[in-house]
């Protein structure tokens, strides 16, 4: 299990580190510079860095976010995180965040994936995971009306049910969601 090295007391982050404990697993810690290779696939760790210091901020600010690269495949993961994180990465990493495929943040939440954000990352494909008649009304109308400005194809959870994405090294890749029967 990798996460950002943060305790948050979240039920479900509490109940994870518990299992690792009682298993005697090990809980990696990834910070922003991170990086992780095994076999061809790297996992670069963008978020969160030392930026909090010893303040603690908002649990979804504390998200990991990464970038996976398979040779010419890359694909950017997220996490919770705002449009403010999303957007400061933007403006540190540039045209290294361009990706073909998208996770969006915190289930398409109007407070992430700004037009700027899908500018710079330019997705063919967006993710959105999401729970089907969620309380929270995600993911919002507005982040899907961006995606669909950006040109991005769009897979949702709610929708699709399970999405997989196969990946190439030469950098093509497809996808199959649940409800293509896959």
């Amino acid at each position: 299990v990798i996460g950002s090295g943060y305790v948050t007391g979240q039920v479900g982050q509490v109940a994870v580190l518990r299992w690792l404990v009682e298993r005697d697993k090990p809980w990696v810690h990834a910070r922003a510079g991170s990086r992780l290779i095994m076999d061809e696939v790297e996992l670069l760790f963008l978020h969160p860095g030392e930026e909090y210091g010893s303040e603690m901020p908002p649990p979804n600010e504390l998200s990991l976010v990464f970038l996976l690269t398979y040779g010419n495949f890359r694909m950017l993961f997220t996490g919770d995180v705002s449009g403010s994180v999303e957007d400061r990465l933007g403006r540190e990493h540039g045209e290294q965040l361009r990706v073909q495929v998208l996770k969006v943040s915190h289930h398409g939440s109007a407070t992430s994936t700004s037009s700027r954000f899908l500018e710079t990352v330019q997705p063919e494909l967006a993710v959105i995971s999401a729970g089907r008649g969620n309380r929270y009304g995600h993911p919002s109308q507005m982040v899907l009306w961006r995606l669909a400005r950006e040109g991005a194809e769009v897979r949702r959870t709610d929708h699709d049910g399970t999405v997989v994405i196969e990946a190439w090294p030469d950098g093509s890749w497809q996808v199959h969601t649940a409800a293509a029967g896959f």
